[in-house]
């Protein structure tokens, strides 16, 4: 019996005893209360008031609320002809609109009779084919002042779009398994769409402030996508009845409650969603609507990101009073979570607005209901709509985390304006005296972090686990609490470092951002008789068995490729949901084109090329593979130079010269790029702003900015301050091309690192450090960031993502630039970076190289590389952004519209350190140096010459092995000479 088999087996049986050990109940109660008597106060948002995002919405309309503006009881609809914009009015799908590009702005006129605060919403319709969500910014002047936005959120308002499944009937993958079903756009009008908070920290819709008088207010397109608007309202929310008003209303009327009828809808037969990320999945247990111990079935789905929704039809035979309840599994541990709740649309009672789902244990039947009774909603006869909607409900917790985390930032400002940023280990502080209240401040950070603890693990018996790093970060203020003093030097128990308490509360903002719940069913019913929502032990134990038992013969499981020599044979370093959609699109666009056939497989690890090709059995074609490995493939003979291939220099004009770096091996390009890497300058613009700070375009600003940002606590980030101990030469090599230093000249013996331009650039890295003290070491950009501790540096994609898509809170107070370089010259800023990505390439010994490049080809042209974007997000969701490295399909492709520009500029300065035998040596040289200069403070040259003579020699060492020698030498890919190989 194999490993893997073996492994199975003990898999199996550990979930065999867990299923045996949990039998818990099935039917709750969505607000049941679990812990009866708990009375704990939990608004601390007024004692620690966040003071870096004063803009905020919370903030501002907290101080309206302040100034007691009231919210007028009016109406004012303002149809498309009396728009202010250079566009003209025209029908569209039967209403009267005004066409918008990016760019474009309309401005409307409005004259209100009462000071107060108004709600706005808009009657919208979005015609493109591509998956865009409209991003309009809001700005408002009174009278004849100047237009402004009045909080971060006006800067950035994502309005929904509608999606709808492409095709009712589920698919089929060539092994019998339901694919995800692809969300569809819908061009439709989207009525009454009111601006809503996108951190979800607010539930009710955005207001402004309007005086009374003239008031005008202007829309503007941010980004790239067809955009029609027919009319703006602004108006307040009405008051909402409550549930016993609304049913006694509907008694009053002769309202019946039917007898013994359960209609039941799958979770993935909807209607209608507002975002690709509400995605449809496998569970393979039992008790699913949809189950098979040896098929796949897109059973389940879940919503849980801030402000998203989803819509079922619900057709009724009788008109009457019924009961919801939701078959679904809450995955948020030991916490509730809240949803909205529309039907036919709008919010029935105020109930319905806010309604809280306390957590339980596995699946449950959570019906809709007032601790032990359930709600009651009046259903016409024919068609009804049902929707669920995320609502924000744990964001008392949030602002009161986020106010410790700023009264840290406060107490680390006060104390690096003392000591100036820098730690001296002979140096001791009297810090109370220059402090006093220091002890009673941190006291109360840790009360304040102790009571949001009790609070989120009194929800419910099953305690919230992933809070218990709440009491670390206690602990480790009591420590500072008992020796103040200790305060500079134990930095990284306070803001310093992945485990410091502030960086404990930004990894908990982040757990309380997201209300996850995952649905099987929805039951619309009058009686109490629902079906159980989960499985007895015995049958999960005995399906447990027939899985374990089918997995020996299951063809999924199969490691081999066909043998079959017209099938190009192709592996796929991605997830398996990737290659399911790549082998989608290739069965439906590649082969009947073109008729080859190809047959794709997920890629494991990349140690199984090298062992397959030992043992002769390596398919045709790697795709998405990592570039970093592929020169090594190539110099010991493993792969098809490209460049002999019909057509390589058509495609490869599509890409940035540079980028083929990496894979050329002596006269050859043996790979083909696929994705692209980027480094982006990441800045808060609300902190810059406030501090009288612009965007730097060069490192002489950069560096000008250094003594105001340190003298508050604050600091730049370079990627050299978040690597390992050995720092990587993707990270060093910039800055030393950008200060016009060279690694190499033009051969591989001609270590240039100590020609005088390189050695000041060397030079320059180290004082970036020792002279002007940028942090040595940072767990997290990315919670730096979201904290302020580190309000600007450079970034890559994934952080860009992990801002936009999982930092809500910063949404209109972020933004990304190129990376600041160095002024030449000619004037030109250099702005050099590594940007590696992945490549495909094919072997040397397939029989089917000139069917693999024509595949290859397929898959590197824009057209595609576009098209799959779309169907990454059409199909998972918006986060599953791929950057493709062909130049005209990332501009075509759903990469966001607000950060295209900035990559693209960022592209033009591609410039990988090069590939020769023994290349490894410079970055293991290369980051001794610095640890030695920084770290130990030696001298710097003496590191250097000691670097040199290391790389020189093993460089030497392994060209000898190579075959190299006085009358053969290895030439190097250069900026100046790149064309040679890709014939550009």
């Amino acid at each position: 019996m194999t490993r893997q088999y073996a492994k199975r087996i003990v898999t199996l049986f550990i979930i065999g005893f867990w299923t045996i050990l949990f039998f818990l109940p099935s039917t709750v109660h969505a607000n049941d209360r679990v812990l009866e008597d708990r009375e704990i106060e939990t608004d601390l948002s007024d004692d620690f008031d966040s003071q870096r995002d004063i803009n905020s919405y919370r903030n501002v309309y907290r101080e309206w609320l302040e100034q007691d503006y009231g919210t007028p009881s009016v109406r004012h609809v303002i149809e498309a002809e009396s728009f202010m914009t250079n566009s003209p009015v025209a029908e569209t799908l039967g209403r009267q609109s005004i066409g918008l590009d990016r760019g474009d702005f309309l401005e409307i006129d409005l004259t209100v009779e009462e000071t107060g605060l108004y709600e706005m919403s808009i009657d919208y319709l979005v015609l493109d084919e591509r998956i865009r969500n409209p991003l309009l910014a809001k700005e408002i002047a009174h009278g004849d002042g100047p237009f402004e936005t009045q909080y971060n959120e006006d800067a950035g308002i994502l309005l929904d779009l509608v999606y709808e499944k492409e095709y009712l009937e589920p698919k089929l993958d060539r092994y019998g398994d339901e694919i995800p079903i692809r969300a569809e756009s819908v061009e439709q009008w989207i009525s009454n769409h009111r601006f809503k908070d996108p951190a979800a920290l607010i539930k009710e819709p955005l207001k402004n402030l309007l005086v009374a008088g003239q008031n005008t207010i202007r829309l503007t397109l941010e980004n790239t996508v067809e955009l029609h608007i027919a009319s703006v309202t602004i108006s307040n929310s009405v008051k909402r009845m409550d549930y016993d008003e609304y049913l006694g209303q509907y008694l009053e009327q002769g309202a019946i409650r039917p007898q013994n009828i359960r209609m039941s809808i799958d979770s993935e037969d909807y209607a209608r969603k507002s975002s690709t990320s509400i995605s449809t999945f496998s569970v393979m247990e039992p008790h699913m609507s949809e189950y098979a111990f040896n098929k796949r079935y897109m059973n389940a789905i879940e919503i849980k990101r801030a402000n998203q929704w989803i819509e079922y039809d619900i057709d009724v035979e009788q008109s009457g009073l019924y009961r919801i309840a939701l078959k679904a599994e809450l995955t948020k541990q030991g916490l509730p979570v809240y949803r909205r709740i529309e039907v036919n649309g709008s919010v029935p009672f105020e109930e319905f607005n806010h309604l809280q789902i306390d957590f339980q244990r596995g699946w449950n039947n959570f019906v809709l209901s007032d601790d032990d009774k359930p709600y009651e909603v009046y259903l016409e006869q024919g068609l009804n709509t049902l929707r669920i909607e995320t609502s924000p409900g744990l964001n008392v917790h949030f602002e009161a985390i986020d106010g410790i985390l700023d009264d840290i930032q406060d107490l680390s400002m006060e104390i690096t304006s003392l000591t100036g940023g820098i730690t001296d280990r002979d140096r001791t502080w009297d810090i109370v005296s220059y402090i006093p209240d220091i002890v009673e401040r941190l006291t109360r950070m840790k009360e304040a972090v102790l009571n949001q603890y009790e609070l989120l693990t009194s929800y419910s018996r099953e305690k919230a686990a992933q809070f218990n790093t709440l009491n670390v970060a206690a602990r480790q203020l009591d420590e500072l609490i008992e020796n103040p003093d200790l305060i500079v030097e134990k930095a990284y128990l306070l803001n310093e470092g992945t485990s410091s308490t502030a960086n404990i509360l930004s990894r908990s903002l982040t757990e309380l951002m997201d209300e996850p719940m995952t649905l099987d069913r929805i039951h619309v019913y009058t009686d109490d008789d629902l079906p159980r929502a989960d499985s007895p032990w015995y049958v999960n134990l005995w399906e447990q068995i027939k899985m374990f038992f089918y997995s020996f013969f299951d063809p999924r499981y199969d490691l081999e490729l066909s043998d079959d020599p017209d099938v190009v044979r192709i592996w796929v370093s991605r997830s398996k949901l990737h290659v399911e959609l790549m082998q989608r699109m290739a069965d439906e666009r590649f082969t009947p084109d073109t008729g080859i056939e190809v047959e794709m497989m997920v890629l494991p690890n990349q140690n199984r090329i090298v062992l397959a090709n030992a043992a002769g059995k390596t398919p045709d074609l790697v795709i998405s593979q990592g570039g970093q490995s592929i020169y090594d493939y190539a110099s010991r003979n493993m792969l098809a130079d490209l460049s002999d291939m019909d057509g390589f220099q058509e495609i490869a004009s599509s890409f940035m010269p540079n980028s083929f770096v990496p894979y050329i091996f002596e006269d050859g390009v043996y790979a083909m790029p696929e994705t692209q890497d980027v480094a982006l300058l990441f800045y808060r613009t609300d902190i810059l702003s406030s501090l009288g700070l612009s965007v730097p375009n060069t490192l002489e600003e950069v560096l000008g900015m250094l003594p105001l940002l340190q003298s508050l606590g604050m600091n730049f980030y370079h990627p050299i301050s978040g690597s390992a101990a050995t720092k990587s030469i993707n990270h060093m090599s910039p800055l030393i091309y950008q200060q016009g230093g060279e690694l190499y000249g033009e051969t591989a013996t001609d270590v240039a690192i100590r020609d005088s331009s390189s050695v000041a650039a060397i030079k320059y890295m180290i004082d970036l450090y020792n002279v002007y003290n940028l942090p040595l070491q940072v767990g997290s950009f990315y919670e730096s960031f979201r904290s302020g501790v580190l309000p600007i540096g450079i970034g890559d994609q994934n952080m860009y993502i992990q801002l936009k898509y999982a930092a809500p809170e910063l949404i209109g107070q972020w933004g990304v630039a190129p990376i600041p370089g160095v002024e030449n010259d000619e004037g030109i800023v250099e702005r050099w970076d590594t940007a590696l990505g992945t490549a495909g390439f094919i072997f040397d010994d397939s029989e089917n190289k000139e069917r693999s490049w024509e595949f290859l080809k397929w898959w590197s042209s824009a057209e595609i590389q576009a098209e799959f974007s779309y169907e990454l997000i059409a199909n998972f969701g918006e986060l599953f952004l791929n950057m493709t490295a062909n130049i005209e399909g990332f501009i075509d492709s759903a990469w966001p519209e607000d950060s295209k520009e900035a990559i693209l500029a960022q592209w033009e300065w591609i410039r990988i350190p090069p590939r020769m035998p023994g290349y490894y040596i410079m970055e293991r040289e290369l980051s001794n140096v610095y640890n030695k200069a920084v770290f130990d403070r030696t001298n710097y040259r003496n590191a250097l010459d000691e670097a040199y003579f290391n790389i020189t020699r093993e460089i030497n060492r392994k060209l000898d092995e190579f075959g190299y020698g006085p009358t053969r030498t290895y030439r190097i890919p250069n900026n100046e000479n790149i064309d040679e190989w890709i014939g550009a």
